[in-house]
């Protein structure tokens, strides 16, 4: 279920959108934030915390899910672009993690 940054996102112009999803604790405090993209290739649609299915496991972790589109210029040529999100404490960046992933589109 969860998306592996490992994959290039592979975007189409027929279906311009796309998500990834990653494990998320909202009960340490910790979120995932958008740090780097081209916004002039995507914008992000925004993002979701899905918290576990189970309410008896307290403390147990969910997911974010986060939804891109691709701008109709980005497939005018094939592109490929880096996106970064960061797992941290709001204002506390020291033990983040930090995920890269890359967005190639096609015709």
């Amino acid at each position: 279920m969860f998306s592996d940054p490992s994959k290039t996102r592979v975007v189409r112009k027929t279906k311009p959108t796309f998500s990834v999803i990653w494990q998320s604790n909202a009960t340490t405090g910790h979120s995932w934030s958008l740090k780097n993209y081209d916004s002039g290739l995507v914008v992000p649609l925004g993002h979701r915390f899905y918290p576990p299915e189970d309410k008896k496991l307290l403390g147990a972790p969910g997911y974010e899910k986060w939804t891109f589109k691709v701008k109709p210029r980005a497939f005018t040529v094939p592109h490929t672009t880096s996106m970064n999100l960061i797992y941290a404490r709001p204002g506390d960046a020291q033990g983040a993690k930090v995920i890269n992933f890359r967005v190639v589109t096609k015709k």
